[in-house]
């Protein structure tokens, strides 16, 4: 598994897993998994795939896909310049 970013590594997906599990283990069945628990999803997810990562963690694979997806376009509409900066126009 030897991904190189963060979310993929062995050592990290190992983690994810174990916290999953263990709030698993606290709480009633269909309770909502905290927001935290799912940031670490969506790092594994962002290195592996929404796929591997949902089975990897066993957590429901549309979820994780439409939470990995928000994720990407935040990053990426803060990426953006903001509007009309590119409107400069020098006379």
């Amino acid at each position: 598994m030897g991904m190189t970013r963060g979310g993929g590594s062995a050592r990290h997906v190992a983690a994810a897993r174990g916290r999953v599990e263990r709030w698993r283990g606290t709480h009633r069945a269909y309770s909502r998994m905290p927001e935290d628990l799912w940031a670490d999803a969506i790092a594994v997810a962002e290195a592996q795939g929404a796929y591997c990562a949902s089975r990897e963690l066993n957590v429901n694979y549309a979820t994780l896909k439409r939470r990995t997806e928000r994720e990407v376009h935040k990053a990426y509409m803060l990426a953006l310049p903001p509007a009309g900066v590119n409107d400069l126009r020098v006379s």
